[in-house]
């Protein structure tokens, strides 16, 4: 892990929600109430943002861009180099290292055989595999582990507007219900 500043914060009243409840449940009792509901988050993120490609409201994160680019073939096999043309090597004989997508990211994300109808920020599977869920000393932490992960979502938050990581109103329904859980225990 490069650092806590990799990791993303979301603003919420679970700091005092959980101080309340430090005086009514037992420590063990907190910290298994904490991971609960962070393990939860930590899920409903993957699985939303992910594979349903949806943000934090519940709309599609965005559309991919249509508009003609390059992009590195080496990225996969089955791409091949080509140019605008439609041929694998310039006037001078060297190879194209790139290939022409005339319908842009869509038609390349299209070509490697993904969804390209929606954004799932799945491409190689590092940003997915950089969403971490860790413990700390003040309970847990949801966020990247690492500088790439943090850039990559706030870019991508900010290209689009919204969003994208963090606490949905479903998610709150479910804490809810996991805290609720917990205090009926204390009766």
């Amino acid at each position: 892990m490069e650092g806590d500043q990799a990791m993303m914060q979301y603003k919420s009243n679970v700091e005092t929600v959980l101080t309340k409840l430090k005086s009514l449940l037992s420590p063990k009792a907190v910290d298994d109430m904490s991971l609960e509901i962070a393990q939860n988050l930590y899920a409903s993120n993957a699985r939303r943002v992910h594979n349903e490609g949806r943000a934090v409201s519940g709309s599609p994160i965005g559309k991919y861009s249509t508009k003609a680019a390059y992009f590195k073939a080496a990225a996969t096999r089955s791409i091949q180099p080509k140019g605008k043309t439609g041929k694998t090597t310039f006037k001078n004989g060297k190879p194209h290292k790139t290939r022409y997508f005339s319908n842009g990211y869509r038609g390349y994300k299209s070509a490697l055989g993904f969804d390209a109808g929606r954004v799932n920020m799945q491409l190689t599977g590092r940003l997915k595999a950089d969403w971490v869920l860790l413990r700390s000393r003040n309970g847990y932490v949801i966020g990247f582990a690492s500088e790439y992960g943090k850039n990559i979502s706030e870019g991508n938050e900010a290209r689009f507007r919204k969003p994208i990581w963090g606490v949905t109103a479903e998610d709150k329904k479910v804490n809810t219900i996991i805290i609720n859980r917990y205090l009926a225990k204390l009766k």
